[in-house]
């Protein structure tokens, strides 16, 4: 419901744009005559939004270290693309693109991922368009034993869209710190 004074004429208010989020929508109006520049295709993620998005991330590397590889294509979107930067000369940038071939990747390196551990920390989530979340993290790779030995770190950023209710993995960027400088 719109509650205006009587001061203001309905043809006065101005529609500035329409924020929706999984509750509904909020519309946003303005009685200047030049209102302030409005984003028409944001999308205000909740805290449930945010904790499933997270969890989405966790839920990843829990299968990955299960070594349950199969079950990664239930993460992504149809036209998901993973992109690989191991910050290493000798290994090239390597984009991966749709579930198929994003679940041939995993499969290839189960045999190097067994019996390490993948931790996805310190996650930042914010909006990025309409029914889209960005999404960056730190990544560390460790082998599974006491003291853990840590085998590589760098960053994720994902963007995450909302595909009939589930958050899936439209975009993956892998981006590994350089090795740092042998001691001699």
């Amino acid at each position: 419901m719109i509650y205006a004074s009587r001061s203001v004429p309905p043809s006065a208010i101005r529609v500035l744009g329409v924020v929706s989020s999984r509750r509904g929508a909020v519309c946003r109006y303005s009685t200047s005559p030049n209102p302030p520049h409005f984003n028409h295709t944001s999308y205000e993620l909740s805290t449930e939004d945010k904790f499933e998005i997270m969890e989405v991330c966790h839920r990843f590397d829990h299968v990955l270290n299960l070594g349950q590889q199969e079950r990664l294509g239930s993460f992504f979107s149809s036209d998901a693309v993973v992109n690989i930067d191991m910050s290493n000369p000798k290994v090239p940038l390597r984009a991966v693109k749709g579930v198929q071939p994003i679940l041939e990747y995993f499969q290839s390196v189960k045999q190097m991922a067994a019996g390490n551990r993948h931790l996805t920390c310190n996650i930042v989530v914010e909006p990025d368009g309409l029914r889209a979340a960005k999404v960056t993290a730190y990544r560390l790779l460790h082998k599974a034993q006491n003291p853990p030995v840590l085998l590589a770190a760098g960053m994720i950023e994902d963007k995450l869209v909302n595909e009939n209710g589930e958050w899936k993995f439209a975009v993956r960027n892998f981006i590994m710190d350089p090795p740092a400088p042998t001691m001699i």
